[in-house]
Parts: structure tokens; sequence; C-alpha cells
């Protein structure tokens, strides 16, 4: 009887059905769940002290509460992707043409 899931070959590519995953391995499966437990604990952190700086400075400065969150929004946004970089890239090599071809995109797309 053949199985559903499977983990087959030299680096354990996932085969579903009998059917080999292209670029599914255990490995990604730990790297999508650390990613997500991490997202997740940030984004609860950053709702975490939004509330709390809503509480002690919205009723006396919307301003102030404003900027506030935006910082802790930015500061929040800039560790996901800088954990996440050092999740999905262990070589740098890698890590620099993700960036390039990123870069270049942005270009083209913010130069119209």
């Amino acid at each position: 009887m053949n199985r559903v899931l499977q983990f087959v070959g030299p680096n354990g590519a996932v085969q579903l059905f009998g059917v080999k995953l292209v670029g599914v391995t255990g490995e990604n499966g730990k790297k999508v769940l650390l990613s997500l437990i991490f997202i997740a604990l940030v984004w609860f952190l950053a709702w975490v002290i939004g509330k709390i700086a809503s509480a002690l400075l919205g009723r006396r400065s919307h301003r102030a509460a404003f900027w506030t969150k935006q910082g802790v929004h930015l500061f929040s946004a800039a560790t996901i992707v800088i954990v996440l970089c050092s999740v999905w890239f262990t070589d740098p090599a890698r890590l620099a043409t993700a960036f390039g071809l990123v870069t270049a995109g942005s270009r083209l797309l913010f130069s119209a």
C-alpha cells in the first residue's frame, strides 16, 4: 500500500501520492514553521506595544501615539526582514542575488 506523504531522496524531498514535490523538503517545512511562529510573535508584540502606547498617550496626544505606533511598526518590519533573511538565506551569495533582483525590480516599478 502506498503512503500518502513520504520523505525521499538524499535531501528528504516530500513525495505526495507518489509525486515528488520540487523544492519541498523537511528542512523547508521547518523554516516555514519557524518563520510563521516568529512573524506571529513579532506581530503580537507590536500589537501589545501599540495598545500600551495608545493607553498611555492616546488621550493627551494623538500625534505622539501615532508616531509611537509608526516607530513600532517600522522596527517590527525591519526585525522580521532581518530574521527571515537569516533563516532562509544560509549562503551570502544567494542573499546578494536576491537583494539585487529586488532592487532591480523596484527600480523598474518606480521609474515610470
